[in-house]
C-alpha cells in the first residue's frame, strides 16, 4: 500500500516540474494565513520551489472519516494557485501569528521579527514580501529552510 502512496506522490511532483518546467527545490506543507492584497485566507496546501518560481496551491478538502458515511455535498470550493517569482521576493521574515493577523488587517510594516521566549510560545509565520505591496503569510511545517531554498534559487 505504502509503495502506491509514493508513486502517486512520485508522479504527482513529476507533473508539476513539468508544468512548470524545472526541478523541486524545495517542498512542504503549509497554511496560507493571508496576503496584504486579499485579506485572510485560511487555506492548507503544498508551498514549493521550483527553479525560479515559488508557489502555492490549496486542494479540496476530503470529507475524512465520517465523509466516507454521508451523502456529498456539491462544493463551491475554487483552487487557489499562486506563483511567485523568486526574483521578487525582497525578503522572508519569522513573525508571530497575530503580527501576521496585524499586517493582514492593514497595519503598516516592516513587521518585527520573532524572536526569544516569544518564538517558544507563538505560532511561527513566514511574512513573504514580493515588490512593493505584495505580501504573503505562510505557517510552514519545514520552518528551517524556507529562506535557505529561496535564497539558493535566487542565487541560481
Amino acid at each position: 500500500m505504502e509503495q502506491n502512496n509514493n508513486s502517486e506522490a512520485d508522479q504527482f511532483w513529476q507533473e508539476k516540474e513539468t508544468e512548470y518546467n524545472g526541478k523541486i527545490r524545495y517542498k512542504t506543507f503549509t497554511r496560507l494565513i493571508g496576503t496584504l492584497e486579499e485579506g485572510t485566507k485560511e487555506l492548507s496546501g503544498l508551498l514549493y520551489i521550483i527553479d525560479d518560481k515559488l508557489i502555492f496551491e490549496d486542494f479540496e478538502k476530503e470529507g475524512g472519516l465520517l465523509g466516507m458515511f454521508m451523502k456529498k455535498k456539491k462544493s463551491n470550493w475554487e483552487k487557489t494557485t499562486l506563483v511567485i517569482p523568486v526574483s521578487e521576493i525582497t525578503g522572508v521574515t519569522e513573525i508571530s501569528q497575530s503580527t501576521a493577523a496585524a499586517r493582514i488587517s492593514g497595519q503598516p510594516g516592516p513587521s518585527k521579527p520573532i524572536s526569544g521566549l516569544t518564538k517558544l510560545f507563538s505560532i511561527i509565520v513566514n511574512e513573504v514580501l514580493a515588490g512593493d505591496k505584495k505580501g504573503y503569510f505562510f505557517e510552514v511545517l519545514d520552518k528551517s529552510s524556507l529562506t535557505k531554498a529561496i535564497d539558493d534559487a535566487k542565487r541560481e
